[in-house]
């Protein structure tokens, strides 16, 4: 990114596009991020203890790295799953809201 020397460029950082441990991966990726998509998953596997429809990623440690980084710009709820999208959605906003408040 820093090789391109343009203040066009950045990146859409997608939190469910990252594999090992992403919230290393998303930590490197924040200083050149314009944009971020949150998803409910990254990889396969229901959520372990939490209501359906509620993200299995830890939006609250993301939260804290966006801060840490400085990033200060737009979260888009990205929704692809088989879960009834009119029950699922509102849920996962609503735990990003209380989240990103």
């Amino acid at each position: 990114m820093r090789g391109v020397g343009s203040e066009w460029l950045g990146v859409n950082l997608d939190v469910g596009n990252y594999g090992g441990d992403i919230y290393d991966e998303i930590a490197k990726t924040v200083p050149h991020a314009i944009h971020i998509h949150a998803r409910q998953r990254a990889g396969a596997g229901p959520a372990a203890g939490k209501p359906e429809g509620v993200s299995e990623i830890d939006y609250e440690r993301i939260r804290d790295i966006l801060v840490s980084k400085g990033y200060n710009g737009f979260i888009s709820l990205e929704y692809e799953y088989g879960d009834p999208a009119k029950a699922a959605v509102p849920a996962e906003l609503k735990y990003l809201l209380e989240i990103f408040r």
